[in-house]
């Protein structure tokens, strides 16, 4: 019983010294991951007209999200390393490395800015690369697109 209790107030001292103005990042944060990932994977299912040919270029999206899981244990033992820093400023890292960091240290506001300001104008140049891609990959039935050609059509006019 004495070791719930210690471990209660344990529990409860955390939720007393966390700094709840995070959670106001927290629609920011998500919104411009949503967008972000949501017109990579628009771009990608523009590419193909069968969910089978899909999963090539879903693959480097699906790894884009992977990787700042698998850097969080880091970020979390030391939140002002170079690696927390660069994936909480890193547009398709940022989503979910900043608000973890700013959850566990004090980030400066400027890095907040620039990490929003990142991240709001990634997803504003995946959302245009996106139809780019669209216009012409939505005419192109029966074909099934390489990233050489993709890029092709990046770069129509």
């Amino acid at each position: 019983v004495d070791a719930q209790m210690a471990q209660m107030k344990a529990i409860l001292g955390e939720i007393y010294t966390f700094d709840w103005t995070v959670l106001w990042y927290l629609p920011i944060f998500f919104l411009g991951g949503f967008f972000l990932y949501g017109s990579l994977l628009a771009a990608a299912g523009s590419t193909v007209d069968n969910i089978q040919d899909a999963q090539q270029f879903t693959l480097p999206v699906t790894m884009l999200l992977i990787l700042p899981i698998l850097f969080l244990q880091n970020i979390i033992q030391n939140p002002n390393s170079f690696l927390a820093v660069f994936a909480s400023l890193f547009p398709f890292f940022s989503p979910m490395s900043m608000l973890v960091r700013m959850s566990l240290t004090q980030v400066p506001w400027y890095e907040i800015a620039l990490s929003v300001f990142l991240l709001i104008g990634s997803f504003l140049g995946t959302i245009w690369l996106a139809g780019r891609i669209y216009r012409t990959g939505v005419l192109m039935y029966g074909k099934k697109p390489s990233f050489k050609e993709v890029f092709k059509w990046i770069g129509y006019k």
